[in-house]
């Protein structure tokens, strides 16, 4: 389990019970943005979505308390968060086509791979991205941040 917390003028990120951080931003970079196709992003959610350690309830924490302490930031919280979305969609195909595949191997194959795009590729659509939009918008609620 990730927790957060505002040190002084530094973000910290623990995990389980380890003492120290396992990763730390300070305060004053917070808001920093980066331009993704036209739209300004989080440059902290856009880093850390990739994260193996990350949790995507800790990414919202992390949207609301830059909000909260930079309530004039230039980001776009519904572009900021569909490709955290979107990329948990993906996963859940992945793995649902996987339990349902008669192929039981765990191992990463050219074929596996292969596999992995073509998902990538079905399901780059609009019917899939309003869906996705839809399911931010409710996380984006929850959190204070629509």
């Amino acid at each position: 389990m990730i927790i957060i917390k505002l040190e002084e003028n530094i973000l910290n990120f623990y995990k389980d019970s380890i003492e120290s951080p396992i990763y730390s931003i300070r305060k004053a970079e917070l808001p920093i943005v980066i331009n993704e196709n036209g739209y300004s992003i989080s440059e902290w959610i856009n880093h850390l979505m990739t994260k193996t350690w990350i949790e995507e309830n800790i990414l919202y924490e992390l949207a609301s308390l830059i909000q909260k302490e930079f309530p004039n930031n230039k980001i776009d919280w519904t572009e900021t968060f569909f490709p955290v979305e979107k990329r948990l969609y993906l996963r859940h195909v992945k793995s649902t086509n996987n339990l349902l595949s008669n192929d039981k191997s765990k191992k990463l194959t050219f074929k596996n791979l292969m596999e992995s795009v073509q998902i990538g590729i079905e399901e780059q659509n609009d019917f899939v991205n309003n869906e996705v939009l839809k399911i931010v918008d409710i996380n984006l609620k929850k959190v204070g941040l629509k």
